[in-house]
């Protein structure tokens, strides 16, 4: 099932079009939520998700300063109040990998309530080996299929597509209603390395090391999804959205950031017709909510918060509540 590993390579190289810079990194973020607004109206949204192995180096996060100063600040409307608000879990998964080929590195994980995958890298970043697991069984629609076994319980190795031999991967049922899957593009990637991964994977519980902290999440709120992927240039992001939506519209986008918080961005609107994804700049001008000095767009789509001297914050919904936006960036915090 190429979906699967074309869509996660899909986004490493969507997202490294991002690089170091916080101009950039806020382009890609609005670009991002509308891309996915887009895709939700078509029932195409593709859910890219992540996994890692204990001792993960904590997500890189984008450096640089921006040469506009800020306006003065202003004082703005306090935000409403929220119901009973309660940490956000740290990213995790339940298993973990004890070793890896030689040479091999993470390279990016993605993680959402019901999906899970991680990349492997080689040193020139050109071959991948992709863990994932997943709530639907991932042999099904697999070409040349050969039964065999992972840790005893039945499994199966096969090529994604026929189009493309050479991808190639080896799953197994992890526990009742969840597969793990363990895939690479042969010759570098070879059959013999899937099985040697697989057999790597053991039942003991993974926390991530990350870097956003979410320590009020409200009440009717939760992870969409999780990314750390620093090879692409964007480090680690967090999406979040209305428990009962049935869209992404309402989501926001959490992105940390080293240095000083950028007061210009670069924007895409609108999101359909003619001018659809055309850039324009933006900038964002110094407002106080609730105590709390924001860096805020003239729409309220986009918020930062310095959080000190080395560390900012990014919050962005492009057509969330603009009160939720705030809040976000009120309280997030890295760590």
């Amino acid at each position: 099932m190429t979906d699967d590993i074309d869509g996660l390579r899909a986004v490493l190289r969507e997202r490294a079009a991002g690089a170091h810079d916080p101009e950039a990194l806020l382009a890609a973020t609005h670009q991002g939520v509308r891309r996915h607004r887009r895709r939700q109206r078509t029932g195409t949204l593709i859910g890219a998700v992540g996994v890692t192995t204990c001792g993960l180096l904590a997500a890189v996060v984008l450096a640089h300063t921006s040469a506009l100063a800020p306006r003065p600040a202003t004082t703005g409307p306090a935000a409403a109040s929220t119901p009973a608000q309660v940490p956000l879990a740290p990213p995790s998964l339940p298993f973990s990998i004890s070793s890896v080929p030689t040479g091999y590195h993470p390279g990016s994980w993605f993680i959402e309530p019901t999906d899970l995958s991680l990349q492997y890298v080689d040193a020139d970043q050109a071959q991948t080996i992709t863990v994932q697991l997943r709530t639907a069984d991932p042999s099904i629609g697999l070409v040349d299929a050969q039964r065999t076994t992972v840790h005893g319980a039945p499994a199966v190795l096969g090529s994604l597509a026929a189009t493309d031999m050479a991808d190639r991967q080896l799953s197994w049922q992890f526990s009742p209603g969840h597969w793990l899957s363990v895939a690479g593009h042969n010759p570098a990637v070879s059959d013999a390395t899937l099985r040697l991964v697989a057999d790597a994977v053991t039942a003991k519980p993974t926390t991530l090391t990350s870097t956003v902290i979410v320590p009020d999440l409200p009440a009717g709120w939760s992870l969409r999804s999780w990314q750390w992927s620093p090879q692409a240039g964007i480090g680690e992001f967090v999406s979040l959205c209305p428990t009962r939506s049935v869209t992404t519209a309402l989501c926001v986008e959490l992105h940390p950031g080293n240095g000083t918080a950028p007061t210009i961005a670069t924007d895409v609107k609108p999101s359909t017709g003619p001018e659809a994804d055309h850039l324009h700049t933006v900038l964002l001008h110094k407002a106080v909510y609730n105590g709390v000095t924001l860096l805020v767009t003239a729409d309220g789509q986009t918020a930062e918060r310095q959080i000190d001297p080395g560390h900012w914050i990014a919050v962005v919904g492009a057509t969330a509540d603009p009160t939720m936006v705030r809040l976000f960036a009120e309280t997030a915090t890295v760590g």
